[in-house]
């Protein structure tokens, strides 16, 4: 039988562990809330995407031909047929069992930096909840550009790095601002201790296809590399370098009380993406 190497915290780390433990739902409490059903948590999500698309309107899609980038399950693209969309493609890295093409619906795999689409063959993409995993996020801009028409749009709901809890690691750390405060090593060892606890209530995807628990992820790694980082005005200044106008954005404060205060820090300079629930654009070829 192996034996698992220690895993040492420091003091920090150990006060994180400790704050991040307090947080968690216990196992009971996680089982009766669905946390460990794949099913469940699709359905949310789904919920989700198609709830953002409020911040756009039926309009930006009636007659167009559209691209969902980073469709995954296909939700928002079939909103988006529904909504009048004249054809709809749906772009993934891997198939998925779930996507159903028709007539006016298909489904693709395809690499941000080669979409495979012609030159000028889409008038609107929607890249929802997808743009701070891109790590090649120049190349995608770059992309976008090509195969959009003139005047063509992108349509996007991004939850930027700064977020409270744009780390991502909220299953494991339910803390918000953490990553401001520590650095990724540290937030990588400090997950890995609390996923070796066996009163950890594991999610679906911390499980194997029998239902057992999977290795440690978090075990020797030292940064992040499903999360690009990107700040809002870096993205800005290199879409215009790209050949895109910045139509609209807004800043969606959090909800909830105190509405005024929430709305005054969703505008600060610079300081925006720490105190807003999302990012919406409309990017515009010019």
């Amino acid at each position: 039988m192996q034996v698992k190497a220690p895993i040492h915290l420091n003091r920090f780390e150990s006060l994180l562990l400790h704050a991040a433990v307090k947080r968690l739902p216990n196992n009971h409490a996680a089982s009766s809330a669905g946390l460990g059903d794949g099913a469940d948590y699709d359905d949310s999500r789904t919920q989700k995407l198609l709830g953002h698309f409020r911040h756009f309107s039926p309009t930006d899609l009636m007659g167009k031909r559209v691209l969902d980038f980073g469709c995954g399950n296909g939700a928002l693209a079939r909103l988006a047929l529904q909504l009048g969309a004249t054809s709809v493609v749906g772009l993934d890295l891997a198939r998925r069992a779930d996507w159903e093409s028709s007539e006016h619906l298909t489904f693709v795999c395809g690499d941000v930096a080669t979409i495979p689409l012609p030159d000028r063959s889409v008038d609107v993409v929607l890249n929802f909840c997808v743009q701070e995993h891109v790590m090649e996020w120049r190349a995608m801009l770059r992309e976008w550009r090509r195969i959009l028409t003139p005047r063509g749009h992108v349509l996007i709901y991004w939850v930027p790095y700064w977020h409270p809890y744009g780390h991502h690691l909220h299953t494991l750390i339910p803390l918000p601002w953490i990553h401001a405060l520590f650095g990724d090593a540290s937030l990588f060892r400090t997950c890995a201790a609390i996923y070796e606890r066996p009163d950890f209530p594991l999610r679906f995807f911390h499980r194997d296809s029998a239902g057992r628990k999977k290795p440690n992820p978090y075990v020797g790694k030292t940064s992040f590399d499903d999360l690009n980082k990107l700040t809002t005005w870096t993205f800005e200044r290199e879409a215009k370098r790209c050949g895109f106008d910045l139509a609209r954005k807004e800043v969606i404060p959090f909800t909830g009380g105190m509405r005024a205060l929430k709305v005054l820090l969703a505008q600060l300079p610079r300081l925006s993406e720490g105190f807003c629930s999302a990012v919406v654009y409309d990017l515009l070829v010019n």
